[in-house]
Formats: C-alpha cells, structure tokens, sequence
C-alpha cells in the first residue's frame, strides 16, 4: 500500500493531476531552453575561476567604476556570448551574456498565473546548468523590466499545455 501511495504522488507531480508547483517545476526542469542574449549572475569566485581557467582574460578596469573581462574562445565553447561585466553602476553582481540551449533548474518558484486558456506565466528564480568546474552550481537568470535586464527582477517563463503536458514555450520580457 505504501509503495503505490508513493508512486501515486510520483506520477502526479510528473505531468497529471492539477497544475501546481511540483509540476510547473517539473515542466521547466524537463528539457533545455533556448537563451538567446539573456544575462546570468556571476560570484566574484566564478569571475577568478573563470580568469585561472582561462575563459576571459583578467578584468580590466574602464573608469566609470566599470570593469569588463574580455570573453576568450574557451568561455565562448560554453555558450557566454559576451565580455563579463565585472563591475558596473547600478549593479551589485559580475554578469554575462548567454546564448544558446540551457540544462535550466528551478531554484524557486515565485508566482504563477493563468494568462489564457492553456498558457500560464510562472515568475520564477531561475539557474542555467553550465558544465565546467568553475560553475558547480547553476547561474541565476536575471530578469527584464521596462525593457532592461535587471538583477533585482525574476524571469517569466511562458508555459503551454500541450495535451496533457505542459512545455516551456518561451521567456517574457
């Protein structure tokens, strides 16, 4: 009794029953997500790991109270799109610029609400998994507002029902 009660809640936060956290979740951690041009955050340690390793060349200040580290051919085999942004006004964490698909997982879920008859919109704190030592643990995704990526606004992720499923149709800004 124990062990289909237990495979009961299993099967039901993996695609059927009700809409809720577990399987919003589980909809967005299911397959890659096309990023293109989108911005995660960096720790000041994956800015160093990233300069040892030889992913973008040590930051160099540009005045301002600005700094860039130039992005190199290996960080560009990872997927990052742009220089790291090391320091800028107006932001508190290093970023960088990705593109391409993403391993992502959902770090929390924030709020989610009906947009249209088969389309929610899930606010959600989202990582990037990235596969290289200096990234051990996935990249938060920063969000958009009035048109600007910002590191104080969660993404939006568009989800589409799709019979009994629900897929990731794209991010919202």
């Amino acid at each position: 009794m124990l062990v289909i009660t237990g495979l009961a809640l299993v099967l039901a936060s993996c695609g059927w029953g009700p809409f809720n956290e577990g399987r919003c979740a589980n909809a967005i951690n299911g397959s890659p997500i096309r990023l293109d041009g989108e911005q995660v955050l960096l720790t000041k340690q994956q800015v160093d790991c990233g300069v040892n390793n030889d992913l973008w060349e040590p930051p160099q200040d540009l005045g301002s109270e600005r700094s860039t580290a130039h992005l190199v051919a290996r960080g560009q085999a990872l997927k990052f799109g742009d220089d790291v942004i090391v320091a800028e006004p107006g932001q508190g964490r290093p970023y960088v610029q990705v593109r391409g698909e993403f391993p992502v997982q959902v770090l929390e879920i924030v709020n989610m609400r009906d947009n249209e008859p088969g389309v929610k919109l899930i606010e959600v704190r989202l990582g990037i998994i990235v596969q290289h030592s200096c990234f051990a643990t996935p990249l938060p995704l920063m969000g958009v507002r009035k048109g600007k990526f910002t590191q104080d606004v969660n993404p939006v992720v568009r989800l589409k029902q799709d019979g009994d499923s629900w897929i990731v149709d794209r991010l919202v800004h």
